[in-house]
């Protein structure tokens, strides 16, 4: 008989589970720590979010930068204290934001870098264009521990990243280097802007990690077997 199924992929959501595990006959969820709480939840993180489209592409010079984020700024998901921790110190370098509504974002350092917004198609080059990409979860991720697919896309690309960490994140500590923010994070991208060749070596085989383990291929398998 058919079945209501629901993947539940955003945090934010977890005041609302007791109310979706009433009107769903499956719950998926990629927020691991409501999992732990509600054990009618599966588990299922979210995949890179195309392997086609995120993949080694040759560098274009009018992206080129030492730092590089992509996403929308939300002032509810991000804070200025969350920002000024995991995003203010990459602008002591050539550093640029692409995405939604970074005009109004605190602290306001922030602006200057923003480039404005990218289209999908070129998610793969900014990647490749950037000696460093950074990976910023939200504060409701932190909160969740709810991975996002910005690393995973990242990977998929063979690009070297940066990430504020998550226990959910442990999976790919082989290819990523993590930060605890603020100095740290400022200290890791001197150190790996002047050290080509480890971040080199650091996403050395990113790519078949991510074909092997976090396609929406391997989701789905796990979506049919439950």
């Amino acid at each position: 008989s058919a079945k209501k199924t629901m993947w539940l992929g955003f945090a934010g959501w977890a005041n609302r589970i007791p109310l979706l595990l009433e009107r769903f006959d499956r719950i998926f969820c990629a927020s691991a720590r409501p999992c732990t709480q509600y054990k009618e939840l599966i588990y299922l993180p979210v995949p890179c979010e195309d392997e086609r489209l995120f993949r080694p592409v040759p560098v274009d010079p009018t992206l080129d930068c030492e730092v590089s984020f992509l996403g929308g700024y939300s002032r509810e998901a991000r804070s200025p204290d969350h920002l000024a921790r995991y995003l203010e110190p990459a602008t002591r370098f050539r550093f640029s934001i692409w995405g939604a509504d970074w005009q109004q974002a605190e602290p306001a350092v922030l602006r200057t870098a923003y480039r404005g917004r990218l289209p999908l198609k070129q998610g793969a080059a900014l990647c490749v264009s950037s000696r460093i990409c950074l990976s910023c979860h939200g504060v409701f991720h932190h909160e969740e521990d709810n991975m996002v697919s910005r690393p995973l896309n990242i990977l998929a690309c063979e690009a070297f990243v940066i990430s504020d960490y998550l226990p959910s994140l442990e999976p790919l500590r082989d290819y990523v280097v993590f930060t605890e923010g603020g100095k740290d994070l400022e200290e890791k991208i001197r150190y790996f802007l002047a050290h080509p060749e480890e971040r080199a070596a650091k996403v050395r085989g990113a790519r078949t990690f991510i074909l092997r383990h976090h396609t929406m291929a391997h989701r789905a398998k796990i979506m049919a077997q439950a």
